[in-house]
């Protein structure tokens, strides 16, 4: 049976990343209604990453979140649009606000993580915000599956089938990579794993009604005898509710005991009774208060949650916290052998369970539906969280034991016809990006424009007409960037859009495609790491996120080049050495042994072999710099050669390493291209310096080459006495 969570102090102990025994996060995938961009960012992403001590106020923490994000094969986060209140900064993580349409909304909270050695789906009714993991009362159930413990594999897989069609033209490319992640893992871990027969993942919102998925799992002749509902917020029931509608469903089943009690455990409001007691009230719309629910064949009561906390639900952060506002969905059905549990997102409402006169127009839920016998029923009756102890009579005269529910405001205007926006590379150089607008032809009904993130009367990036596309056309609009325009929106990551159904604008997340992510730093400051530091992380004397420190911070060396404060007076010698050759390049040769050594540590995921191979701390970042050396006349074309041939030493020995066979492809691709590009880093040099680099050379590099098995990168010498006659290095 999956585990509870009714305290949301722990919710973020069910997200937390034991790296050490289940290897690096590969994979998040995560919907939610609301979203706290500065908690995601600063508490739930470092906690997930398993990043221990994260402090945000410190570059070296801001790096090395970077650094676990960019060998991920994929973050990315839904959330309901209308309620999208901006993005993280880290433009790693792929930011879609949603709009279902038909006054559907996304409601569903999920999180989906892959590690190398576990995936867990975390089922919840917690939003991404702070309140929503740490402050609320909340309900949370977790699956998960290993290599060692696979039962629960066939479930979570089951779990996830839905989620790209409940999330139509917004699901991405990043969502599905998460996905194929975790789908590549389960399936080889649970091929032979019986599915759990009493545990379900269920969607609203799916072509089948909520509360259908939940009733049909009641086992038939079983009648029941009481039903206890947990849920913050509520329909009218005026004899047509959700609750009438729900004991009507029972009833014509024949499932409905004859004297079965029904229990509404809602929000509280305390009153201060005339003795000094405080009393709880049940928060509820006031229909609820006029229904007689005795004649829909049943006794009912409503009873508020107990808000007080007690010292062990507190933790370090939470030392002031008295109360804890009701956010938990729960419903129980208990009968005479059998309890039926859902736990999840949907509130008790027409929109929440399907129980509306269309169900199409539910919103999209996930919750999970456990179903127990015996002594397993008592985990199940936990779910429920503490009561207040005030029971109200529903008996049709109980308004003033109620306090009325406060109407839910209408929602704000959204550009629902916009599925996403992206830095992508354009059709002619993989290097150049573009703004690329995805949208639904079908939604638009007028004219609309995208307008850089500015004050005032901001200039336009993109206008449209409205016009829809002829048939068969459906290539998205692309826009051309000035670089002053590509680093404001990389900057600001967001665009402002105007169209025709508001008279405001809205803020509209802008992500940065896959095959672009390469090109973003892992350091607000975005350095150019020179030559001298990238030798020192490849010969251990500085951590990877030394590399981007803060030049202010003497504790550490900058990776500002050219600092003399920080990394220059950290890692200068007593003597400089700095401009003698032979020194050069013995600095360079101990460093290969860290090159070869973090190449062979890269072979975790597709993103981390590129990054390592590829990134700004890579062999190919090391060779450009090289490349820069010799032109700047810091270092001689022979010397410079000579280097970048060892470097493509590195990559060419590195394709006889063992490494898992789903990494195989993305190993050889990497290598391939990253050899590709110190070749011809080598050639172009070469040919920009060739009356000083001697014949003997060329035959050395050809040698190298065809003892790897690879294609020289020079040419032949055109004869033995042709340029200087230079030893090599």
């Amino acid at each position: 049976m999956a585990r509870s969570r009714r305290r949301t102090s722990r919710l973020l102990d069910q997200v937390a990343g034991d790296v050490s025994k289940y290897g690096p996060v590969l994979g998040l995938l995560a919907t939610t209604f609301e979203l706290d961009p500065v908690f995601f960012e600063t508490d739930f992403l470092p906690t997930t990453l398993g990043l221990g001590g994260w402090d945000d106020r410190t570059l070296h923490s801001l790096v090395a979140r970077e650094r676990r994000l960019a060998q991920m094969d994929a973050a990315a986060l839904f959330v309901q649009g209308q309620r999208y209140r901006g993005r993280p900064n880290t433009l790693r993580v792929d930011v879609r606000p949603t709009a279902p349409g038909a006054g559907r909304r996304l409601h569903a909270k999920i999180v989906l993580l892959v590690q190398r050695d576990r995936v867990r789906l975390l089922v919840t009714s917690a939003n991404l915000t702070e309140p929503g993991y740490r402050l609320n009362r909340e309900v949370g159930l977790t699956l998960h599956a290993s290599s060692e413990r696979p039962q629960q594999a066939p479930l979570i897989l089951d779990g996830l089938a839905p989620l790209p069609k409940l999330l139509g033209p917004h699901w991405n490319r990043a969502a599905a990579a998460a996905l194929a992640a975790a789908r590549e893992r389960l399936e080889d871990w649970g091929h032979d794993a019986p599915r759990p027969q009493d545990a379900w993942v269920a969607w609203g919102g799916s072509s089948q009604p909520l509360w259908e998925q939940f009733l049909e799992r009641w086992p038939k002749g079983e009648p029941v005898e009481a039903i206890q509902i947990v849920s913050p917020f509520w329909s009218e029931e005026r004899g047509d509710g959700p609750v009438a509608r729900l004991l009507g469903t029972l009833r014509d089943r024949n499932a409905l005991g004859d004297k079965a009690q029904l229990t509404l455990h809602t929000e509280a409001r305390a009153e201060r009774a005339a003795g000094g007691e405080v009393v709880y009230h049940p928060v509820l719309p006031a229909s609820y208060g006029e229904t007689a629910f005795s004649e829909l064949g049943v006794d009912a009561f409503a009873e508020p949650v107990c808000p007080r906390v007690s010292p062990e639900e507190l933790d370090a952060r939470e030392e002031t916290l008295r109360e804890r506002p009701l956010h938990a969905k729960v419903v129980l059905l208990h009968g005479p052998r059998t309890t039926l549990a859902y736990a999840g997102s949907a509130n008790f409402t027409r929109s929440g369970w399907g129980l509306g006169k269309s169900p199409s127009a539910a919103n999209i839920e996930a919750g999970v539906i456990l179903r127990a016998r015996g002594e397993d029923r008592q985990a199940l009756r936990a779910l429920v969280p503490p009561l207040s102890g005030h029971r109200v009579p529903l008996t049709g005269r109980a308004r003033g034991e109620l306090v009325e529910a406060t109407p839910e405001p209408e929602p704000d205007p959204w550009p629902g016809f916009l599925t996403g926006l992206e830095l992508a590379p354009t059709n002619h150089d993989p290097d150049a990006l573009e703004l690329v607008a995805h949208v639904t032809p079908s939604a638009v009904a007028g004219p609309w424009e995208l307008l850089e993130p500015a004050t005032g009367d901001p200039p336009v990036l993109l206008a449209s007409t409205g016009e829809r596309p002829p048939e068969g056309r459906s290539e998205p609009p692309r826009v051309p960037l000035s670089p002053d325009q590509l680093r404001l929106l990389m900057r600001a990551r967001h665009v402002q859009v105007r169209w025709w159904a508001s008279e405001t604008t809205r803020e509209f997340p802008v992500n940065v495609a896959h095959a672009a992510r390469l090109q973003l730093p892992l350091s607000p400051s975005d350095p150019r790491l020179g030559e001298d530091l990238l030798l020192s992380y490849y010969q251990g004397r500085v951590s990877f996120e030394e590399l981007f420190a803060d030049p202010s911070d003497e504790a550490t060396p900058s990776a500002v080049e050219g600092d003399p404060s920080a990394a220059a007076a950290a890692l200068a010698p007593v003597v400089d050495t700095g401009q003698i050759q032979s020194y050069q390049v013995r600095a360079f040769v101990e460093a290969l042994v860290g090159v070869r050594e973090d190449i062979r540590a890269a072979a975790q995921s597709g993103p981390y072999i590129r990054l390592a191979l590829l990134g700004p701390v890579s062999p190919v970042a090391l060779a450009r710099e090289v490349a820069r050396a010799v032109g700047a006349g810091q270092r001689t074309p022979v010397a410079g050669a000579f280097e970048l041939v060892e470097l493509r030493v590195c990559l060419l020995q590195a394709r006889g390493h063992r490494v898992p066979n789903d990494l195989a492809e993305a190993w050889r691709s990497g290598l391939d291209e990253a050899d590709r590009r110190v070749a011809a880093l080598l050639q172009e040099l070469v040919e920009q310096h060739e009356e000083q680099i001697p014949a003997s050379f060329r035959r050395y590099e050809s040698k190298i080459s065809r003892h790897h098995g690879a294609c020289p990168a020079l040419p032949a010498a055109a004869g033995s006495s042709r340029g200087s006659k230079e030893a090599l290095p």
